[in-house]
């Protein structure tokens, strides 16, 4: 199989990406969820799982010839080639193929190459901090001053990482020169911190008291700083806890100078660093307790629970974790309802977690429960979530209650949970609520009322209800106005409905379906795969040329032809067979072999 990508990579420095990963980290952590729907992973089909058949993925080769190629291109004398092949070497890597070792030498000749467009240069070095640390790196301090400031964005942190001592006196260098150009000052702190040069504290302290400094400097200064072992940390942070007059940065600095320690003296600091009002400060002072002292964030926890700043609670969440009480599964409960989605799915984890001791089992379920009961659409849905993973019936009315609920995540989830939980005599309600969601149903219908709609029909098919037979087989047509998902779960809940009872103009109605991979206008794969999968449930003997057919048509490792080999193995007996991992090259490079 040949898979065509565009080789064309564009190089955006390393500490570029950082920071905005970084960025988009705190923003994806802050940010309610107020926007479109996001499903809960837990809210599964069924039909996709029962039987689970895994399509593997190919696995990427990478020719030789290919590599060869790009080597003697790199010896070129066309720079914008070089660039090009540089690029698609750092993609390549970043998809998993492993370089020549080779390529070390031809690419450092490139990075050192002053005659060369610094575009291609910085590409080359991204190519060769890919591979890895070498074994071996020559002597840099002479180069290094001369890089430009692009090259050493690339390289340094790299080199840093490596442990090269010999940069250790050019980056401190750097911080005691004023003309030093900011970028390459900011690179020169961060590499400081990462080889921790205790050498550099002077230079570092300095940096971080000087009023002239940006913010965002002192910052790197302070998390650099943090990581040598220094008496001095501490006194530094005393100073700005004790002024009255410190500005918010200044305090956020000093939490910052106390991340790696963990004396009394640092816990009583910030314990006062968590009390203070701004609540991006306390963030992060609770954030460093709760690694060293989490007692002491627990304490807190019946305030922070429902503080301003999302980043407070989330601490608090974690802390609550530690300590498995019934008090403190009381306010995670209340987490269950915060406004930001990853803060109310940890602490459903950590409830769920503390369930699983039986002494504990009753408050989760009882708190649970009540916000079940409640008004937040939040919680609600959390609580779906968790009660229905414990396996918990005792809120079966409110579960069909909620499937008119007005928001979309509470009414789907309410129908996946009562699929899971369902049972033999809620088949007629269960049944009922199928029917008024069908009515419901027409072709302005949102894709959680379709979703709704398809956990229902599964249900029949998890409580064998014979009396849907009629109404699930409506879903079955090609020409059946319901979306893919509806017509193969339906599919999947005849088979359960009709096991080892192959019904003949069920089954030809199924082997229609299956049969039906007309190139102008085909059947879906779901559900044709679910037809084999019914058909094999339904143990009809009659099909087995069909279902041979797709299997070696279609293969194993794929949606019909692997639920086929599945069906036959529950007509027959025979094993469905290993699937061989399917391998394929990567092509549409910019150059690769004629071949």
């Amino acid at each position: 199989m040949n898979v065509s990508v565009s080789a064309r990579f564009k190089a955006v420095p390393r500490a570029i990406i950082a920071t905005c990963v970084a960025t988009m980290c705190v923003v994806a952590t802050c940010r309610a969820a107020d926007g479109p729907p996001i499903k809960d992973p837990n809210v599964t089909w069924l039909h996709l799982e029962q039987p689970e058949i895994v399509i593997k993925k190919p696995e990427i080769g990478w020719s030789d010839s290919l590599q060869d190629l790009w080597l003697r291109s790199l010896l070129l004398d066309e720079a914008e080639l070089k660039r090009d092949v540089t690029d698609a070497l750092t993609l390549a890597q970043s998809l998993g193929m492993q370089a020549k070792p080779e390529f070390r030498d031809v690419l450092w000749q490139i990075i050192q190459d002053p005659e060369l467009p610094t575009s291609v240069r910085v590409s080359a070095a991204q190519a060769y901090v890919a591979m890895g640390k070498p074994p071996q790196i020559d002597e840099l301090s002479g180069v290094a001053q001369r890089w430009p400031t692009a090259l050493a964005v690339v390289l340094e942190p790299a080199l840093a990482a490596w442990d090269y001592r010999p940069l250790r006196e050019l980056w401190q260098r750097r911080l005691q020169t004023d003309d030093t150009d900011p970028v390459l000052r900011r690179v020169a702190v961060e590499a400081l911190g990462t080889v921790r040069e205790g050498a550099a504290e002077a230079a570092l302290v300095e940096l971080l008291q000087d009023p002239h400094q940006p913010s965002s400097l002192q910052l790197v200064a302070a998390r650099s700083l943090a990581r040598l072992p220094s008496p001095r940390l501490l006194e530094l942070a005393q100073a700005a806890l004790d002024d009255p007059a410190a500005s918010v940065m200044q305090r956020l600095l000093a939490v910052q100078l106390l991340k790696e320690q963990d004396s009394d003296a640092a816990i009583e600091m910030l314990e006062r660093f968590a009390d203070v009002e701004d609540r991006v400060v306390a963030g992060e002072a609770l954030r460093q307790l709760l690694r060293i002292a989490p007692s002491s964030v627990l304490a807190r926890a019946g305030e922070t629970i429902g503080d301003s700043d999302a980043n407070v609670r989330a601490v608090t969440v974690a802390a609550l974790a530690t300590a498995p009480t019934p008090a403190n599964i009381e306010l995670l409960a209340k987490s269950l309802s915060d406004p930001v989605l990853e803060i109310r799915r940890t602490a459903r984890g950590h409830l769920f977690r503390f369930a699983e001791d039986q002494a504990l089992r009753p408050h989760v379920v009882q708190q649970a429960t009540a916000v079940l009961k409640g008004e937040a659409w939040r919680g609600i849905e959390q609580a779906l979530v968790l009660l229905t993973k414990l396996q918990n019936r005792d809120s079966r009315q409110r579960l069909f209650q909620l499937l008119e609920h007005d928001r979309d995540e509470v009414m789907e989830t309410a129908a996946w949970s009562i699929k899971k939980l369902a049972q033999p005599a809620w088949a007629e309600q269960c049944f009922g609520a199928l029917q008024q969601a069908l009515e419901r149903f027409d072709g302005q219908a949102s894709d959680a009322m379709a979703d709704t709609l398809t956990h229902l029909v599964e249900t029949m098919g998890v409580l064998q209800m014979q009396e849907s037979l009629e109404l699930q087989r409506t879903f079955v047509p090609k020409n059946a106005p319901f979306s893919r998902t509806i017509r193969g779960a339906a599919v999947w809940s005849i088979g359960e409905i009709l096991r080892d009872q192959p019904q003949a103009d069920v089954v030809a109605e199924l082997e229609s379906r299956l049969n039906d991979a007309n190139p102008a206008f085909p059947e879906t794969e779901i559900v044709r795969g679910m037809a084999a999968v019914a058909l094999g449930k339904m143990q009809s003997q009659g099909s087995l040329q069909h279902l041979e057919q797709w299997r070696e048509i279609d293969g194993l490792n794929s949606f019909t032809g692997g639920r086929s080999a599945w069906a036959i193995f529950k007509l027959t007996g025979e094993p469905m067979g290993e699937v061989e991992m399917p391998a394929s090259t990567l092509g549409g490079w910019f150059i690769q072999p004629l071949e």
